[in-house]
């Protein structure tokens, strides 16, 4: 009986050694793109090469580039959203159908949050960016959009002008002076999207919009760090230095102007899906302190007080 034992924990023994064999062991890499979405991207993962897992990069580069260059509103390019903007009030548009899927969800963002995610607001924006850029350019003269110029601009940020026709995969701005700006939901919409097409052992991270795949080959979990209240950066929302006064830019989500917010940033989470990039952006201007239900997604917005 010994006997038989024995040789049986050997045979377990060398099966495992066998199937070990035939196992390659992976090792953890890391990619870092810096020409999309305006941000950093960092793409690490368990392969089982540096050839396998640069393979891996390059797709996740290529997919996030197309969406990069789809969702930019200030270069042409074919089926993009400044087709659309440049369309606008004149004729429907060809769109890629990630950008009908991209403006779907915005759809279902601005109803489900009351319009506080709208990316109707490209013409409200385009003021904000340009008095940006000329503040940039000339510090001496900064100064803040004309109200009376946001407040007309602010006529044209309803998204039931946005026609999204499917069947004939066509966008069209029904108002001529209206505009679409997805700054605040793509860099996450896209990373979901892309991430869906890595293998397990994987995670992407771009500009802060963290999704994984399955776990670390071991089993563990990933770690995803939030930024500490402790190293908060001063900037609440968008804050601009004008003759040494602060003043916050927010919340009045008409025109762009409101408080200075008592939060410097927060994190929302939700297994697998694009819903967090969409609702972060309420939750902080709402400075909300508990789990919020929104259908089917459950979030817990975790503030970042400024010191």
């Amino acid at each position: 009986m010994k006997k038989f034992l024995s040789v049986l924990l050997m045979l377990s023994l060398l099966a495992a050694v066998l199937s070990g064999c035939g196992q390659e062991k992976k090792q953890v890499y890391q990619a870092m793109f810096v020409d999309v979405f305006d941000t950093i991207t960092t793409l690490r993962g368990y392969d089982v090469s540096q050839e396998a897992f640069d393979k891996q990069a390059q797709q996740t580069h290529e997919a996030l580039l197309a969406y990069h260059n789809l969702f930019d509103i200030y270069t042409d390019y074919p089926g993009g959203l400044k087709q659309i903007n440049d369309n606008a009030g004149i004729a429907p548009v060809e769109a890629a159908p990630e950008v009908i899927a991209l403006l779907k969800d915005c759809r279902d963002f601005y109803t489900r949050t009351d319009g506080r995610v709208n990316v109707a607001m490209g013409s409200v924006l385009s003021l904000w960016h340009d008095a940006r850029e000329a503040g940039l350019n000339d510090p001496a003269h900064a100064a803040l959009p004309d109200k009376d110029a946001l407040e007309a601009a602010a006529e044209h940020v309803r998204f039931d002008t946005v026609e999204i026709n499917e069947s004939d995969g066509t966008v069209f701005l029904t108002d001529a002076a209206q505009r679409l700006d997805v700054g605040a939901v793509a860099k996450g919409w896209a990373a979901q999207r892309v991430s869906q097409l890595l293998p397990e052992g994987y995670m992407l991270n771009v500009g802060g919009n963290v999704c994984t795949r399955g776990t670390k080959p071991d089993g563990s979990s990933w770690n995803v760090a939030v930024q500490s209240p402790n190293m908060a950066e001063t900037g609440a929302c968008a804050r601009w230095i004008l003759s040494g006064n602060e003043s916050g830019v927010s919340e009045n989500r008409r025109i762009g102007t409101g408080f200075v917010a008592p939060l410097s940033g927060g994190t929302a989470a939700r297994a697998g899906a694009i819903r967090p990039s969409g609702w972060r952006s309420p939750l902080f201007s709402n400075r909300l302190r508990k789990p919020v239900g929104l259908g089917d997604v459950h979030i817990r917005i975790h503030p970042h007080h400024l010191p």
